[in-house]
């Protein structure tokens, strides 16, 4: 078999690991993980698939519900037609994922194994293959991404309609994947006027950067979260964390309290590290918490490989790198300001999944050709 084929085997294997999870919750569901949100998707759905309309603060909410029940008008109200409808967005994120891996010269062995951790894992199995969100806000992210490496590796500009796609599909999604394809769209511009600048320019450039990123952050928490900045930012945060506190067994925080200036610049990072890593092992304390160790885990050695990756690369491929990096701190970040447990971040990450992979695999081939450059050759024993 040769390597491409193994890549495409990964790809049928995580498609595989969906649809029977789809078959699953379509005809003898709910599935394991789809038993609440996912069933208020579907039968929001087929409201609106009979024309009665759910209130209008419900379908701003369940904007995602909506497009669904519009489906349902031509295919019917199948909860397997809505659970195969998420497998098939899971695949085109995973074609996308293969075509960045591509583009940042991941070897086959990297594709197929980043391949077999983005379709077997175990969160994304249960959760990319029935009526939620997370598999559509995959695809976005995977789009804008694709799209920005296509622009920047390629010089193809056609696919800025990938991340303008981006944003459209994120803003009937969520907030955090519309304002993920803007920060992609502001990168691609930056890279691409980058090198084309004298020092002047360049400087700027990054001036109108940071103005135009310190507007689009007042945006976010003031339009989009409904952070009420009027007495200060980590008031702001405390108040909407307030709104989504509530008793779970999987609270990784008890207390919305954030503290001033000085709090609210600790808390970023220590919410991000608790986003990322909770629970840690020390705090399980149920069978399911084990699987979340277990993709702490990979999260860990996928994010330590592509950090190692950037600093050990130069010239274009950490340019690229970063990028990645970048980007995929950026929406973990956003998700992990408003989260307060690890049953809710174990959705929020499937997402940024792709990112991580195709920045962990980055280069593969380079690192392997400089491997056995530097080898030693063996010796022939004489006669």
């Amino acid at each position: 078999m040769t390597s491409q084929r193994w890549v495409t085997l990964a790809i049928l294997c995580g498609l595989a690991a969906h649809v029977a999870i789809a078959l699953w919750n379509g005809l003898a569901g709910p599935s394991f993980g789809a038993e609440a949100d996912a069933q208020t998707f579907h039968r929001y759905a087929i409201q609106v698939a009979r024309h009665v309309e759910p209130p209008e603060s419900t379908l701003a909410v369940y904007s995602y519900a909506h497009a669904l029940g519009l489906a349902y008008r031509v295919t019917g109200e199948s909860l397997l037609i809505g659970s195969l409808l998420s497998c098939a967005a899971w695949l085109a994120s995973a074609l996308l994922l293969r075509g960045m891996m591509r583009l940042l010269h991941a070897d086959h062995v990297a594709q197929a194994a980043g391949l077999l951790i983005f379709g077997l894992l175990p969160s994304s199995v249960l959760w990319n293959s029935v009526t939620l969100r997370e598999p559509y806000q995959l695809l976005g992210v995977n789009l804008a991404l694709y799209g920005a490496l296509r622009i920047v590796v390629a010089r193809d500009r056609r696919h800025w309609l990938l991340i303008v796609a981006a944003i459209v599909l994120g803003a009937y999604l969520h907030a955090v994947i519309a304002m993920f394809g803007v920060f992609i769209a502001a990168v691609t511009i930056f890279l691409e006027l980058w090198d084309q600048l004298k020092p002047a320019g360049r400087v700027a450039l990054v001036i109108g950067v940071s103005l135009l990123s310190a507007v689009a952050a007042i945006v976010l928490f003031r339009v989009v979260f409904e952070y009420d900045l009027k007495s200060g930012p980590q008031e702001a945060l405390e108040n909407f964390l307030l709104k989504g506190m509530y008793p779970a067994r999987t609270n990784y925080r008890d207390s919305w309290t954030v503290g001033g200036l000085i709090g609210l610049a600790l808390f970023i990072p220590v919410s991000l590290a608790q986003y990322l890593f909770e629970p840690m092992p020390w705090h399980v304390n149920a069978p399911i918490d084990a699987g979340y160790v277990f993709e702490n885990i990979i999260r860990a050695l996928l994010i330590g490989s592509m950090l190692y990756s950037v600093a050990r690369s130069s010239g274009a491929p950490r340019r690229h790198l970063a990028v990645i990096a970048v980007s995929y701190f950026f929406i973990e970040t956003l998700w992990s300001m408003g989260t307060l447990n690890w049953g809710t971040s174990a959705r929020h990450h499937l997402p940024a999944g792709g990112a991580l992979i195709a920045g962990a695999t980055a280069y593969s081939s380079h690192w392997r050709a400089v491997r056995e450059s530097t080898a030693p050759t063996p010796q022939r024993l004489r006669a």
